[in-house]
């Protein structure tokens, strides 16, 4: 089944060393707030004690009390690292299989960073599609914006 993607482009001064670091070392509970509905991160334990390597995961609990699994998939400092999101206990259960998100970082050619954030989700079946793409459009989308912005502002 395609995957339904929303990508994201932000800019900062700083160097893809700088901004890939905060990036994957964020406090997800302080960047990833509530929007238009759509739930914040509580709560992330770690399953081994680090987040920063393929393999590494751990769980997250959501502001509506759900959870999901991160398992680190890709990691490629500092340029990209990749994680796929399973085990959705909300009503994404109903819905997806997984979602897929990755962070890449380019160099500017003044010393800066691009910064893309890809998040797909693979629908449980043609029959969901379309309701998937639509909490796409309608949420995802906006929710992303938000966080991006908020998760970009320590480091301008």
């Amino acid at each position: 089944m395609n995957t339904i993607a929303t990508t994201l482009t932000r800019s900062s001064t700083q160097p893809p060393d700088v901004v890939y670091a905060h990036l994957l070392g964020c406090d997800a509970t302080r960047m990833f707030r509530p929007v238009g509905g759509l739930p914040g991160v509580a709560a992330v334990r770690l399953h081994a004690g680090s987040w920063g390597q393929v393999g590494d995961s751990r769980t997250i609990t959501l502001t509506d009390g759900s959870t999901a699994r991160e398992a680190l998939t890709a990691v490629a400092a500092p340029r990209s690292f990749t994680y796929m999101v399973s085990a959705y206990t909300s009503v994404l259960r109903l819905l997806v299989t997984r979602g897929e998100s990755t962070f890449s970082c380019s160099p500017t050619t003044h010393g800066g960073t691009d910064i893309r954030w890809t998040y797909a989700y693979t629908p449980r079946s043609g029959f969901v599609r379309p309701i998937v793409w639509l909490i796409r459009v309608f949420l995802w989308e906006r929710y992303m914006k938000a966080n991006f912005d908020r998760l970009l502002s320590d480091v301008s």
